[in-house]
């Protein structure tokens, strides 16, 4: 990630508005296919990862939520006149602000807009991946979910990052009358864990939205994109409820990203379920850390002595969201010494901070995988759907 600079800044208005603000990051020239980044935001807040030289930052009052300008009465601004900024490698840019106006003069481009249908690709072709996958339809057997492609996630999580990009895809165009269950796989995983799970969904109630991510990326970092990701399909769409539901170390990026939500709008959440996660870390990646020649990131998060964890555990949740706990266990007593699921132990399972939060604790004899297939936590999970969605 040293290869890379961030650049952070705040969007002012002159008058309030409840629409959302699109903030894009071009390089080089405001020319459509310079465009780099983009996203939406309702707290007037940004934050772009970007690689290192000379960008432009514009800004607007998405009053129609269709991610374009329309000038003549969506209030915009650049930074500067506009003027650019120089992003040096590895640097921090913080405090940067962006002013709206009414009526703004934009750009004047030598090329035609592209038709309104036009892949995000092909209208933008410098656009981040990880930005045009937000929203995007999926099928859980698309080639991208394989095995090979979670493990270069894992062990690859820069390369991964760019070629393919992390995302949030729905199953199926979005359904106003549904209600969006939003799945977050764990380290190493992919979506297609979540097979059976979304097999015993309700698909008249609900509909499927999978978190897809470089699992072995530092778990700030892939929070940060959740939450921005989550941000522009709730302010596209207008959804006004969902389910989380998280696998593994899923449930540590989870809890994290409920915890963005301390100062913003939260009644959206309907609860949230956590699977398998260790609470209390793993001991091989703190062995990891110490001993292996090539530490990945996401390792130094987990170690159980980690800040990352120490903040989870000081951590609370938004004010009634309910938290189902579910941990595994492969022996036919959970609390014999050294009981784990195969993979976690049922004492990082149960970490007494995550114990405290929940709003009900379930046991399984079950597996680390087979939990997400077992009969008893399907019809469970399902109850707890049909009692709040």
């Amino acid at each position: 990630m040293g290869k890379f600079s961030a650049i952070e800044g705040t969007v002012i208005q002159d008058r309030l508005s409840d629409a959302p603000v699109g903030v894009a990051l071009f390089a080089g020239a405001f020319r459509r296919e310079n465009l780099v980044d983009a996203h939406l935001t309702d707290g007037r807040k940004f934050r772009f990862v970007a690689p290192p030289g000379k960008c432009l930052l514009f800004a607007f009052e998405d009053r129609n939520r269709d991610f374009d300008c329309q000038p003549d009465w969506e209030p915009a601004g650049y930074f500067g006149n506009p003027s650019a900024i120089v992003l040096e490698k590895g640097a921090h840019q913080r405090g940067v602000q962006i002013t709206l106006r009414p009526n703004p003069v934009l750009p004047e481009s030598d090329q035609p807009a592209p038709a309104a249908d036009t892949p995000l690709a092909k209208k933008f072709p410098k656009l981040w991946v990880g930005r045009q996958n937000v929203g995007a339809i999926a099928s859980l057997t698309d080639e991208r979910f394989e095995k090979k492609f979670a493990t270069m996630g894992l062990w690859k999580p820069l390369r991964y990052s760019l070629e393919l990009g992390p995302g949030l895809f729905l199953l199926a165009p979005h359904d106003p009358k549904k209600t969006p269950v939003l799945f977050v796989h764990g380290i190493g995983g992919s979506p297609r864990a979540w097979q059976k799970i979304i097999d015993s969904l309700d698909r008249v109630r609900f509909e499927h939205c999978i978190f897809q991510y470089a699992s072995g990326l530092p778990l700030a970092a892939n929070v940060e994109y959740l939450f921005d990701a989550v941000t522009q399909l709730r302010l596209v769409h207008h959804v006004t409820a969902m389910h989380l539901v998280a696998h593994s170390m899923g449930g540590l990026v989870s809890q994290e990203f409920l915890n963005r939500h301390a100062t913003g709008a939260t009644n959206y959440l309907k609860s949230f379920t956590s699977l398998s996660t260790p609470w209390g870390g793993h001991s091989a990646a703190r062995l990891g850390v110490k001993f292996s020649p090539a530490v990945v990131p996401v390792w130094r998060d987990v170690a159980p002595d980690s800040e990352y964890l120490a903040r989870i555990r000081r951590s609370k949740l938004p004010t009634g969201l309910p938290h189902y706990l579910f941990f595994g266990h492969k022996g036919a007593v959970a609390t014999a010494p050294g009981a784990d699921d195969g993979v976690i132990t049922v004492v990082s399972q149960r970490e007494p901070a995550a114990l405290r939060r929940a709003s009900k604790v379930y046991g399984f004899r079950a597996s680390h995988v087979g939990i997400l297939s077992d009969k008893t936590v399907l019809r469970l999970f399902n109850g707890f759907l049909g009692s709040g969605g």
